[in-house]
């Protein structure tokens, strides 16, 4: 049997992964997972997006959608920063 997309198990190792980024390479101000957002993904979100954002040893773990056009995607992840620097 195999798990939908979004299922518990599926955020959970994503969670996991994005954490142990964080805690190897320390960045500034946010780690964040982004996936990819289209017409057909609007209606879907997971759980970890939904939660979020997340916080471990100090680092701020957020999960999110972000447009695939390239002058929409640099405003929103130019805003993802801007928004959790504050």
């Amino acid at each position: 049997m195999s798990r939908r997309r979004g299922s518990s198990a599926s955020c959970q190792g994503d969670l996991y992964q994005l954490a142990a980024y964080a805690t190897r390479f320390k960045p500034e101000g946010v780690s964040a997972l982004v996936y990819p957002r289209g017409d057909d993904l609007l209606a879907t979100t997971s759980a970890v997006e939904r939660l979020g954002p997340w916080r471990s040893d100090g680092q701020t773990l957020t999960f999110t959608r972000l447009p695939t056009a390239i002058d929409e995607c640099r405003a929103a992840l130019r805003e993802l920063i801007e928004r959790q620097a504050e």
